[in-house]
């Protein structure tokens, strides 16, 4: 749900190459990378610790 947004336009940028860019749009999602960014490290290493748990309970 928080990458939706940076997904959506990454899609928009990759496929109009930036032509058509809303400044609004781009100055929103750059004040909102810094905590999208911590919280997608934070489930990634969240992820990382239970796949080890189960690989470590399935042995």
């Amino acid at each position: 749900a928080e990458l939706d947004d940076f997904l959506s336009f990454r899609h928009v940028f990759r496929n109009i190459y930036g032509f058509e860019l809303k400044g609004e749009r781009v100055i929103y999602l750059s004040k909102k990378f810094d905590t999208v960014a911590e919280w997608f490290i934070r489930e990634i290493k969240t992820f990382l610790i239970f796949l080890g748990t189960e690989l470590k309970s399935g042995l």
